[in-house]
């Protein structure tokens, strides 16, 4: 998301890949911390923004018990006024340190800095403590989605459990909380000694249950990528994040259609976007019919004829971006799109709408069609004659 917001914004000084220099003055409030420079402070933030997005709280709280336990390191707990409560299960740590509703954002990024780690779910801390350089452990929860709000920069960490049912849906959180506990307090603590340094990296037996990924700056784009940690067999869903990727390229950078090197394992969603895509070919052709018999001034039945089968061919293609997850942020780019259109005339709009929905056929090739040498002449073909020809009595 970092990336995609930073194509939207002009004449913004980016020091450094897609990242901004803050300046933090000195804190607000005065924490009682130790100083001595031996010391590894660890923070833990146990708080989200929704209750399906936080780790269990029994789990942080075993968690912080065995990081105690670890010499020379000092455990600092921080939380927002509202989530007060929810810390008092860690009270009775021996050396543990609780600001929970003590700090201004200004106090957290000056507090992070003094940290070797953040250990949290997905929330605005966790963001905090990117900005200003400290590493994070991401236990990413509920509908939150790593590949596209991971902590920013280079050598964080994400843990995801590796259950059927995740992510959630945002409109269906979870209720069970069984993927949660999928994640043991063991495993974090593994986690946390590696990226503390005191332990290699981690084998595939020592992370049961779930998927472990590390950010780092990709070599083919120069934008943030998720390498996976410890696995043993590859994901579906980070073959879905790949094609996601370079469907956003096209369209953030203009770029020429993205060719995928082998068809996609997800039969579901492939099939999915096949109807989308059929129905946004087909919008456009109508929208060029349109467009043609506003300009020449066809009588009105005909214009109205078209621009019920036009509204008709949009919402197929709206129906069929919305059955699927991965296909809702396709769809929201569509809304947008769709409520952007400038023309003052039905001519001009209908024109706009051609173009965006053949452009919206393109993108689809990412998911919809598996590319080899027998089929990708024959799909060019189509291509070229769907852009060459405005009406569909000339591309029949």
């Amino acid at each position: 998301l970092a990336d995609i917001y930073a194509n939207c914004v002009s004449r913004v000084p980016w020091a450094a890949g897609r990242s901004l220099q803050l300046n933090v003055n000195d804190s607000e409030g005065e924490f009682i911390l130790s100083r001595d420079p031996g010391l590894v402070r660890v923070a833990i933030h146990p708080g989200a923004s929704q209750p399906d997005k936080r780790w269990p709280v029994h789990l942080f709280r075993d968690l912080s018990e065995r990081l105690a336990r670890l010499p020379n390191l000092e455990v600092v707990i921080v939380a927002g006024r509202r989530d007060v409560e929810l810390t008092r299960a860690f009270e009775g740590i021996p050396g543990l340190v609780n600001l929970a509703g003590q700090t201004t954002p200004r106090d957290l990024a000056n507090l992070f800095r003094e940290c070797r780690l953040l250990i949290s779910s997905d929330s605005g801390p966790m963001h905090v403590a990117a900005a200003v350089g400290t590493p994070v452990l991401d236990i990413t929860m509920g509908s939150a989605l790593a590949s596209e709000t991971a902590p920013y920069g280079k050598g964080h960490v994400v843990i995801e459990p590796d259950s059927e049912c995740f992510p959630c849906l945002p409109q269906r959180p979870c209720s069970s909380g069984a993927c949660g506990n999928r994640i043991a307090p063991e495993t974090v603590l593994r986690l946390t000694e590696w990226m503390l340094g005191r332990r290699a990296e981690p084998e595939p037996p020592e992370l049961p249950n779930c998927r472990v990924y590390r950010t780092i700056v990709s070599e083919a784009d120069g934008l943030l990528a998720m390498r996976r940690v410890g696995a043993l067999r590859p994901y579906e869903r980070d073959e879905i994040n790949e094609r996601m990727r370079s469907l956003w390229l096209t369209l953030l950078d203009e770029r020429t259609e993205w060719l995928p090197a082998r068809p996609l394992a997800d039969q579901k969603l492939v099939q999915r976007a096949r109807i989308a895509q059929q129905a946004a070919r087909t919008a456009s052709r109508v929208a060029q019919q349109l467009a043609g018999a506003a300009r020449r001034n066809r009588y009105t039945p005909t214009l109205h004829n078209l621009g019920e089968l036009l509204f008709d061919q949009e919402q197929r293609v709206l129906d069929g971006l919305a059955v699927d997850n991965v296909l809702g942020s396709i769809l929201a780019y569509l809304r947008i799109r769709r409520g952007s259109l400038s023309g003052d005339t039905v001519a001009e709009q209908a024109r706009e709408s051609a173009d965006l929905y053949r452009g919206l056929a393109r993108l689809l090739n990412a998911l919809a069609t598996p590319r080899t040498p027998e089929n990708y002449a024959k799909n060019l073909h189509t291509d070229w004659i769907e852009d060459a020809h405005e009406n569909s009595a000339q591309w029949t």
